[in-house]
């Protein structure tokens, strides 16, 4: 059987609920119901983030002789673990000389594993599997924002998305890639999904004298805080071109040119740090935060970099936590957690600094901070 949830909340009068309401229906009824919506219809973002460069000039795709075409991005993940249906949606300004339009080829692939250099193996922890194309958009108009949206199902155990985006006619900006849930119009029943949310049947109390049990009320909780803690929502995100090509510079082992990374010189004597990105989020009302941290980090050394990255987050009563940030050029993840205010205007500072040894450099892949409210 399958339930077509309400496109709206219901939300009773505070008279309705003041008082012990007489056996009876509602308002659990509604209560419940509510609850279907927020199961087809709550959308936080998974992914949002834009392309970083070293600046204008240099940012990824507007000068592909900079950074070569096609240009692949690798991005940690957290998806639901109901196996939802998603919008991937890119963002893109095409730019022609002459005006016109531009087509582009897209692409997305997922692993289950930690190393974005896999193969073909035969698991996706050992595999890119592809998700959608690549495939050609039809022809995007020159010198304005065009946005493309695909509904794509995406595995419960992916850990890293690739997008991989080609210009076919022309230089372009990749402005914004955003991944959110896509609605949910029809829930099957009476199974209980992965991440926890039993859906209402609305036929088990419209009868008269309909039996109203204590899981009932239960319910409305349960289900409610299930769907909130299993879609994750993306708090902060870094993200740049994938390349392990480098190169060499007065002595100093680099990435190549376009891309933001902290260089150290051949001649100096310490490890030199430096500030590669700041933000703030609101948090209405939440006294805590927990951070979950996936991200990719690698260097020129010839060897792993432990304590290669610092991320520090900082509440809106002054407490914080850092995370000290490896080198692997793996996925690698941690926790960060700090208290606020409280406040409907509360919120957390991010800050991220990465740091080189002597006449090496260090990039980010991806850091992409994820959050669930109450977890």
């Amino acid at each position: 059987m399958a339930i077509t949830p309400g496109t709206k909340l219901v939300i009773k009068k505070a008279q309705e609920i003041a008082v012990f309401p007489a056996m009876s229906a509602q308002p659990l009824q509604n209560a419940l119901a509510n609850t279907n919506h927020l199961y087809g219809y709550f959308r936080p973002l998974l992914l949002s983030w834009s392309p970083m460069g070293s600046s204008p000039a240099y940012n990824p795709g507007i000068t592909p002789t900079f950074i070569p075409d096609p240009v692949v991005y690798v991005v940690p993940v957290l998806p639901s673990q109901d196996g939802l249906h998603y919008d991937f949606m890119w963002t893109l300004f095409p730019k022609i000389a002459g005006g016109g339009t531009s087509r582009f080829t897209l692409q997305v692939e997922w692993t289950s594993g930690v190393d974005p250099t896999v193969g073909t193996g035969s698991t996706p922890a050992t595999k890119w599997v592809n998700l959608y194309g690549p495939a050609m958009t039809s022809p995007l108009t020159d010198s304005v924002w065009n946005t493309r949206t695909i509904s794509l199902v995406l595995d419960r155990t992916a850990t890293m998305l690739r997008f991989t985006v080609t210009a076919v006619d022309g230089p372009y900006t990749l402005g914004h890639v955003a991944v959110q849930p896509s609605v949910i119009t029809s829930i099957t029943t009476p199974a209980t999904y992965a991440s926890g949310f039993l859906p209402f049947d609305p036929s088990f109390i419209s009868q008269a004298r309909a039996p109203i049990n204590t899981e009932m009320v239960d319910r409305c909780k349960t289900n409610a805080l299930s769907v909130l803690r299993d879609r994750a929502q993306c708090l902060a995100s870094l993200v740049q071109p994938y390349t392990t090509t480098t190169g060499s510079l007065g002595g100093v082992s680099y990435y190549p040119r376009g891309i933001m990374q902290v260089m150290n010189g051949s001649a100096a004597s310490a490890n030199f740090s430096q500030t590669i990105g700041m933000a703030a989020a609101g948090l209405p009302a939440q006294k805590t935060f927990t951070g979950h941290v996936r991200y990719l980090i690698n260097d020129t050394a010839p060897s792993v970099f432990v304590g290669a990255g610092t991320l520090t987050v900082t509440g809106d009563d002054g407490s914080v936590n850092q995370l000290s940030l490896d080198s692997t050029g793996q996925l690698e993840h941690g926790v960060v957690q700090v208290t606020t205010l409280g406040n409907p205007d509360s919120f957390v500072k991010v800050q991220v600094d990465l740091t080189a040894k002597p006449a090496y450099s260090t990039y980010l892949y991806a850091l992409i901070i994820f959050w669930t409210p109450g977890a």
